[in-house]
């Protein structure tokens, strides 16, 4: 596996010089998720910065959100922001992932926490691509 395919790079040149930076995952792609779900993890990001965490990883995962963060020079996770982070995943099951609205969890074709209306679109788009739910 390749340099570029393990990480994002930016071009930084503020002094005239150009360099390289490396980006961590979260910086460099964003939250790998829904945006009806944005209301859940924004809150905790900011949250996690505050307490010093790097953030490293928002995405969905077996139909919830999942957040992965770095404490500060390796300090154990206090408990308070483990609590946040818990929080906002468990909460994920109860929330539409692409609109925001009340959600189920559903399982076919692949698992989603989504609403009726949202669920409704993800059949038709199957449909219309051919594929059998």
């Amino acid at each position: 596996m390749s340099f570029d395919s393990l990480f994002r790079v930016r071009i930084e040149s503020g002094d005239g010089k150009a360099r390289v930076r490396v980006l961590d995952p979260f910086e460099a792609g964003g939250a790998e998720c829904g945006a009806g779900w944005a209301t859940l993890y924004d809150p905790v990001v900011k949250a996690l910065e505050a307490f010093g965490c790097r953030v490293a990883c928002v995405w969905e995962l077996d139909g919830g959100l999942r957040i992965e963060f770095l404490p500060p020079d390796g300090d154990e996770t206090p408990g308070a922001i483990a609590s946040i982070v818990t929080r906002a995943e468990v909460t994920s099951f109860a929330v539409c992932e692409w609109c925001g609205r009340s959600g189920t969890l559903r399982s076919v074709p692949t698992t989603k926490t989504l609403c009726d209306e949202c669920q409704g679109e993800r059949e038709l788009n199957s449909i219309r691509l051919g594929r059998r739910i």
